[in-house]
């Protein structure tokens, strides 16, 4: 049997929203958690802003017979040369099923739109481009 407590999945810490540079990841740093609201099943939403762009996070239990999560972050007023990072790591495998192996740790499972946007960067992880002034990122997190 499962034991519930034994099953977690740290996500990153630090901004998720910066630019890819030289290669590398250079994080916003004029983050700033502004509230959390319960959504209509009490499951917590975040706002957050850097500048101008405004960030929606909300991560909920998968409906599937796998453990997991799934995450939606929305950006509004985005920026072209700017980045959403959706997982940190320095060993990233893509697996044959279509999911990503995230430093040993946990499996992200991207919507099939949000695949062809991906980039991987060697040591960091991988990051969503800003292609608009609002984007709609989803993925599941399994383990």
């Amino acid at each position: 049997m499962l034991d519930p407590g034994n099953s977690t999945v740290e996500l990153d810490e630090g901004p998720i929203l910066g630019s890819i540079v030289e290669n590398g990841w250079s994080a916003k740093d004029n983050y700033v958690f502004k509230k959390y609201i319960l959504d209509e099943k009490e499951r917590p939403v975040f706002y957050s802003t850097y500048g101008n762009v405004t960030v929606t996070d909300k991560i909920t239990p998968a409906i599937s017979d796998n453990p997991g999560l799934n995450r939606t972050i929305i950006i509004e007023n985005g920026d072209a040369k700017d980045a959403v990072l959706i997982a940190s790591g320095s060993h990233i495998l893509r697996m044959e099923n279509g999911s990503y192996n995230i430093n040993g740790r946990y499996y992200l499972l991207p919507s099939s739109l949000m695949e062809n946007e991906m980039q991987i960067i060697e040591g960091v992880g991988i990051t969503i481009p800003i292609s608009s002034s609002k984007v709609n990122i989803q993925y599941s997190i399994i383990w």
